[in-house]
């Protein structure tokens, strides 16, 4: 376990991302996977840069650990600042209401919620204390089986039914599992009744097996997308790419 302490404010955030990142590098974590972390740790060090001590000045403790199986970076953030609970705010809402009526505030706590695993909060000995922890390799025979999830070949056609997150950790599983059933395909069925989610990692997966299978003459076929997933391909543009069968 190392920790570090600095002045809570804004011009620090590079020191504590330089502590962070050697900690992630020296325990083998993908890069891909530090960008992401990286992102956490610029909005809860800056939401206490800018807030907790007000007009007033303070420091800031960033303490890290990591674990090993699976390989797990658990941050914890303290300060002397004012008592306040992150947690106890209520998620903004960005989906249904339009730009006009969509508070400004809160989003950077819900980008920390969609990267880390696992976030935290408590108040003692005057201080508060937020811990948020994230799987960088995520190794356990569990999620191997939901990265590599349901493959069935039948002539041509490839149908695949992957499970919970297209992610990260558990694409390039996903991907190294196909590589060995392509030979002799030219269309391939992405079932998606038991996806969760999908991230940048994912959606280039599906792009490479989409211009290997327009090599083929045949293409990549979308069903069953929860609407998060739909909505993730239309932010990237994949609705146009991709053969998506929407309900």
């Amino acid at each position: 376990m190392r920790e570090i302490t600095v002045s809570a404010s804004p011009d620090q955030i590079d020191a504590v991302m330089e502590f962070v990142n050697g900690i992630l590098s020296r325990a083998g974590c993908p890069e891909e996977t530090q960008a992401e972390i990286d992102v956490a740790v610029d909005e809860l060090f800056g939401n206490i840069a800018l807030y907790a001590y007000g007009p007033e000045t303070g420091t800031a403790t960033v303490r890290a650990e990591t674990e090993e199986a699976p390989p797990t970076l658990i941050l914890t953030f303290m300060d002397r600042g004012m008592p306040f609970d992150p947690l106890a705010n209520q998620r903004p809402d960005t989906t249904a209401l339009p730009a006009k009526e969509r508070p400004i505030g809160g989003l950077g706590l819900l980008l920390v919620r969609g990267i880390m695993d696992d976030i935290a909060y408590r108040y003692e000995d005057g201080m508060n204390v937020l811990t948020v922890r994230k799987k960088f390799c995520d190794q356990t025979e569990e999620d191997k089986e939901m990265a590599i999830a349901e493959i069935e070949k039948n002539g041509n056609t490839l149908t695949v039914r992957p499970e919970g997150r297209l992610d990260t950790a558990r694409t390039p599983l996903l991907d190294n599992e196909l590589k060995q059933h392509l030979d002799g395909v030219s269309q391939i069925v992405m079932d998606l009744s038991k996806l969760e989610y999908v991230s940048s990692s994912g959606l280039r997966l599906l792009l490479w097996l989409e211009q290997k299978m327009e090599d083929e003459g045949g293409e990549v076929q979308v069903i069953n997308a929860n609407q998060t997933v739909l909505k993730i391909f239309e932010m990237a543009g994949f609705m146009a790419v991709l053969n998506v069968i929407a309900d």
